[in-house]
């Protein structure tokens, strides 16, 4: 059975998505995804 939690995409994390885009020089899918395991405090696996 798959584990995980599914996180919405509020206007907060969308900003600070793209803060760490121009930050980092990401894509914005992957400064999502980096913004969001930083919220959380979580560890992302690639």
């Amino acid at each position: 059975m798959p584990q995980g939690n599914v996180i919405d995409l509020d206007p907060s994390l969308s900003l600070q998505g793209a803060k760490v885009a121009v930050e980092h020089s990401l894509p914005l899918a992957e400064s999502i995804i980096y913004a969001t395991a930083q919220s959380m405090g979580a560890t992302v696996w690639t």
